[in-house]
């Protein structure tokens, strides 16, 4: 699912108080994008077109965890900025930068989890 950077920051907002009033949602769109009623209300609309959240009564709520939508958008920038290649996204992400031991055993740790052949 193709979510947007608004879209994530918004949804951050209704998975952090979910259920959430549309007034609460309002508020907060006012003060994070200074945006009109009008504007929320029509974001709140194309989400719930999208099927990311439902409106019931003015109380929203998530259909998509938080969860989710991350991992979709990681899979994009790993397809699409690196050739989908995680090997070339790791070496991207580090530059240079050294892991700590702990940091090396996790990662051996998920990468031995994930093999193919395990």
């Amino acid at each position: 699912m193709k979510i947007t950077y608004t879209e994530k920051k918004f949804m951050d907002f209704i998975w952090a108080h979910e259920p959430v009033r549309s007034k609460e949602i309002v508020e907060y769109c006012r003060d994070c994008f200074g945006w009109k009623n009008t504007t929320t209300y029509t974001f709140l609309k194309r989400l719930e077109e999208k099927g990311i959240i439902v409106n019931d009564s003015s109380t929203v709520h998530s259909l998509i965890s938080q969860s989710q939508i991350e991992e979709d958008v990681s899979r994009e920038v790993i397809s699409d900025g690196f050739r989908n290649s995680l090997p070339l996204f790791l070496t991207a992400f580090l530059n240079g930068q050294k892991l700590s031991n702990e940091e090396c055993d996790e990662l051996m740790a998920l990468i031995k989890s994930h093999r193919e052949d395990s």
